[in-house]
């Protein structure tokens, strides 16, 4: 399958946007980004105590001419009453106080550090029935602050810059509907807006979305369950639902696809991160645990896809990457939040580096697999949770002991 379109750009006709910087020696500069109809979109970088005239004669590609050849070609104009701000003003006090930019004849808004979403990611295919949770990292506002909106194609196979988008839902995740399967979908963030300015939409677009393929075994599984229900860990339940699930990190995928690897019988389709992953979210949620131990969680899809996902959903979770700078993948606890608190996480390594005495006099006996224990990247969490309207504390312990298949005394060890 094609990897989905992913696109990281304002939803609406471009302002001036006007950032407040710092460079390497600290001192303050200006960044300004700024995208006419008649010139490619650009990013100027300005001393922010230099006269405003300087920028703006780069903006507007005047070199001559004197003030009024540069007048005539731009003005910042101010926000309070459209007066023209003089052009020997300080660069940071002109545009902080500017409403409008006009080049030549285009007159666009200026947004001055204006609240912003920097970074919206979200690395899955949007599946139907399987809930989406973008990464949303704002900046001058809180993430709180940020309104999602979800939208659609109005037509299948319709996507870029001339689609009809058609709103078909709000809020900080999303779960297609089987009606919306081959439409395009994106989500827009908007911030809170300055004062009597337009708000800086940002908009990630992610791609048709997939039907998935029936999962008969995950029925079964859940019937046996008593239909999904929710544990009852918290307010005082006995009953109390812990699932455990080797999501296979999708770091290892590089060499599966290959004619006789471990994989090669499954299409490419069901084995790509971006379709399987969210499955396995959606049999996680399916499932409704009161606390989930995932093993082989990839470090790059820990933040942009779990965390958010299944903070959407309810839960916290804690991520533990293996212990060696070269390991993409590791260890994660969730946990409902309305049934458990946090106490405290810790991480421990299972290199043996100071067994206890047992283990000690054996693997002194034993350098080379002493050696090769201590070289082993694998980790456990313990995580102390307090049940909320009760005194009770459960321990959970999750790790993902060493693989190969003749080390069972090394399993045996680090156990």
């Amino acid at each position: 399958m094609a990897t989905a379109p992913i696109v990281l750009a304002a939803a609406a006709a471009a302002p001036a946007v006007v950032r407040r910087v710092l460079d390497p020696s600290g001192a303050k500069r200006l960044e300004i980004s700024l995208s006419l109809a008649s010139r490619p979109t650009r990013t100027l970088s300005r001393p922010a105590d230099e006269a405003v005239r300087r920028g703006l004669a780069r903006i507007a590609g005047v070199k001559g001419g004197g003030d009024g050849a540069l007048a005539a070609a731009v003005a910042l104009l101010r926000q309070e009453d459209g007066s023209e701000i003089c052009l020997d003003a300080p660069a940071e006090e002109a545009w902080s106080s500017a409403g409008r930019l006009r080049v030549g004849g285009e007159t666009v808004e200026v947004l001055y550090d204006p609240p912003e979403v920097v970074e919206l990611a979200s690395p899955a295919f949007p599946l139907v029935g399987v809930p989406l949770a973008p990464l949303c990292r704002p900046r001058r506002c809180e993430a709180g602050e940020v309104q999602l909106r979800w939208e659609a194609a109005s037509a299948p196979a319709e996507a870029g810059p001339t689609s009809q988008w058609r709103p078909v839902g709000s809020g900080p995740s999303f779960a297609p509907p089987a009606g919306l399967a081959g439409h395009n979908l994106r989500v827009v963030a908007t911030p809170p807006p300055l004062p009597g300015r337009s708000p800086l939409e940002t908009s990630r677009e992610l791609g048709s979305v997939v039907e998935p393929p029936p999962r008969p075994l995950l029925e079964a599984r859940l019937r046996s369950l008593g239909g999904g229900a929710e544990g009852g860990g918290g307010e005082g339940g006995d009953r109390l639902r812990v699932m455990s699930y080797n999501c296979l990190a999708d770091t290892y995928r590089r060499s599966w696809d290959e004619p006789g690897s471990v994989h090669s019988y499954c299409d490419p389709s069901l084995t790509a991160g971006g379709l399987r992953l969210p499955r396995i979210l959606s049999e996680v949620l399916a499932a409704s645990p009161d606390v989930a131990a995932l093993q082989e969680v990839d470090v790059s899809w820990a933040r942009r896809f779990w965390e958010p996902t299944l903070a959407a959903a309810g839960y916290a979770m804690a991520f533990a990457p293996k212990a060696s700078a070269s390991s993409n993948e590791g260890l994660a606890v969730a946990w409902r939040t309305s049934a458990f608190e946090l106490v405290r996480a810790r991480v421990c390594r299972l290199d043996l580096r100071e067994p206890p005495p047992p283990l000690a006099e054996y693997l002194s006996q034993r350098e080379g697999t002493a050696a090769a224990v201590r070289s082993l990247p694998s980790v456990a969490q313990l995580i102390v949770l307090r049940q909320r309207g009760g005194a009770r504390r459960l321990i959970v312990a999750n790790t993902h002991l060493y693989f190969a298949n003749p080390a069972v005394h090394v399993r045996l060890m680090q156990s």
